[in-house]
């Protein structure tokens, strides 16, 4: 199982990602990867990111993140805010959980490590 935390995907992930063979490489691994939205209602919870998807041309949204994930992500977690977009990020082959992503106290902190680890269980390869 890997996971993607809500980290900025362009500036953290993407770099790991440029790395020759490594996109590849997840998109053959027989283990089942999940990431968690780092946007939530539109807005990045921590940093710029918010600022650089929108300079990029790219939608500020969970739907946005999932894109740059397109190919070897197998599910999303989104926040409850963004609930609308499931049918989006599922037409992009993601499953998709819908939970409190806002980790404001160690009860939301193990609620969404629970919920993730939930859906990474049920997306299977």
């Amino acid at each position: 199982m890997i996971i993607l935390c809500p980290s900025n995907p362009i500036l953290s992930i993407g770099p790991i990602l440029a790395i020759p063979g490594i996109r590849e490489a997840l998109g053959k691994s027989s283990g089942r990867i999940v990431g968690v939205s780092p946007i939530v209602g539109g807005r990045s919870m921590k940093g710029p990111l918010d600022r650089i998807m929108q300079s990029l041309g790219l939608e500020v949204s969970p739907y946005g993140v999932a894109q740059l994930f397109r190919g070897f992500l197998d599910g999303f977690v989104i926040d409850n805010q963004d609930r609308s977009l499931t049918s989006r990020i599922q037409g992009l082959g993601m499953r998709v959980a819908v939970t409190n992503t806002i980790m404001d106290s160690a009860e939301t902190r193990a609620s969404l490590a629970s919920e993730t680890i939930k859906l990474a269980e049920r997306v299977g390869k």
